[in-house]
C-alpha cells in the first residue's frame, strides 16, 4: 500500500465534537498556532485512533454512529497516523453520511446555508486520505465560525465589551452537548455557535 503524502497540520477528528472545538478555540484565542491547537484539543478530548474516523450524530431516537471506510480495515486506524490513513468508497458510506444528516438536519436554519458545501467535500474522496475530507470538513466549519480577524477581535475586546460578551454567552450555556458533533450547533445557530463554545471556554 502507497502511504499518501503527510499532511504538514495534524488530522482534525471526522466530524469533531463540540468539546473538541471548545477546546481548540480556547488554545487559537490564547494566540496557540493551528498544528498546536489541533493537538492540544484532541489531547484535551482523550481521543482514541478509531475517533478520527467515526462520530455519532444525534437524534430524537437516539445516537447515530457513522464510521469512514478506510482501507485496510478499521484496524489500520491502531497502525497508522490519520494523516497516513486512506479512504476506501466501500459501502457507498459517503451517500449514506450525506443521507443522515439531510435526515436529521434539513429543518434546521442553517441546512442551506451549509448543504452545498457539505455535499462537495465528500466528492471523489476514494483513494485520498482520511486527513483531507476532516480538513474540509473543518474548512467548512470555521469559515462560518469565524470569519475573517473575528480571532483577533475576541482578543482586542475591552473590558466593557468582554463582559458584555459573557452575558450573551451566558444564555447559550445550557445548549452545550460535549460529545455531539459541533456541525449540529452550526445547523442550528450558524455563526452564533461561537457564544456556545465561548460559553464554555470563558468558565
Amino acid at each position: 500500500m502507497t502511504l499518501p503524502a503527510v499532511s504538514p497540520l495534524p488530522c482534525v477528528p471526522y466530524m469533531a465534537t463540540q468539546q473538541w472545538y471548545a477546546e481548540w478555540l480556547r488554545q487559537r484565542l490564547n494566540g496557540v498556532d493551528e498544528a498546536v491547537a489541533r493537538t492540544a484539543a484532541s489531547a484535551a478530548c482523550r481521543l482514541h485512533p478509531r475517533d478520527f474516523a467515526r462520530c455519532e450524530l444525534q437524534s430524537a431516537a437516539g445516537g447515530i454512529r457513522l464510521s469512514v471506510a478506510v482501507e485496510g480495515g478499521s484496524s489500520i486506524l491502531k497502525r497508522l497516523p490519520p494523516e497516513a490513513v486512506v479512504m476506501s468508497g466501500h459501502g457507498r458510506w459517503p451517500a449514506v453520511h450525506l443521507g443522515a444528516l439531510n435526515a436529521l438536519y434539513a429543518r434546521t436554519p442553517y441546512f442551506d446555508h451549509l448543504h452545498d458545501s457539505l455535499t462537495a467535500a465528500y466528492n471523489d474522496i476514494e483513494g485520498n486520505p482520511l486527513y483531507e475530507l476532516c480538513e474540509r470538513l473543518h474548512s467548512i466549519q470555521t469559515a462560518l465560525l469565524l470569519p475573517a480577524d473575528t480571532l483577533r477581535s475576541f482578543v482586542m475586546l475591552s473590558p466593557a465589551e468582554y463582559l458584555r460578551l459573557r452575558t450573551v454567552c451566558s444564555d447559550y450555556a445550557q445548549v452545550y452537548r460535549p460529545g455531539v458533533p459541533f456541525i449540529y450547533l452550526l445547523m442550528r445557530y450558524g455563526p452564533d455557535a461561537i457564544f456556545v463554545l465561548l460559553s464554555v471556554v470563558q468558565e
